[in-house]
């Protein structure tokens, strides 16, 4: 089992960080959690967010999701572990409907993840500004478009809905 902190992020638009009830969230703003490795508590080796969160008032509470876990981390389960708690927390404590994780079409691996966990893909999109980090700048890229809707989050949960291997 990994761990995880909760890191509150302000941005100039606005702050969700602390407001996780699912009734004051803002438009603007994320929350971040930062994944730590069990056997070593102090060594970061991930993290999960959830930003772009629609209005309080919109007939489909949604937010975008995004992860990235180190290289030396991969494959061994830890980001299919730690998103399926954060999707749960999402669903059952912020009250949102639905999550759109936007994945570069080349990663196979994080396709794969969203996949395991009920994401279905819905689309792509072309020619997509993808954001580097750092003074890195941005990249024109494809991602697909995943969608999980909190109906097909229980379903899955509860065994109930069979996802297809890619």
């Amino acid at each position: 089992m990994l761990t995880f902190s909760q890191e509150q992020r302000r941005h100039s638009t606005g702050f969700a960080g602390d407001r996780i009830s699912g009734k004051e969230r803002e438009t603007d703003g994320e929350t971040c959690w930062i994944i730590y490795h069990k056997d070593a508590p102090l060594e970061q080796i991930g993290s999960i967010s959830l930003f772009e969160f629609t209005p309080v008032d919109a007939k489909v509470a949604s937010a975008m999701l995004a992860y990235t876990l180190l290289e030396t981390h991969r494959g061994k389960g830890y980001m299919t572990e730690a998103l399926s708690e954060i999707v749960r927390f999402a669903f059952e404590s912020m009250g949102l409907q639905r999550i759109e994780a936007r994945i570069r079409v080349t990663n196979d691996a994080s396709r794969s993840v969203v996949h395991r966990l009920g994401f279905k893909n819905v689309g792509c999109v072309r020619q997509g500004k993808w954001a580097l980090g750092g003074d890195s700048g941005i990249q024109i890229v494809e991602t697909d478009i995943w969608m999980l809707k909190k109906s097909d989050w229980e379903a899955h949960d509860n065994g109930l809905l069979i996802v297809a291997s890619l």
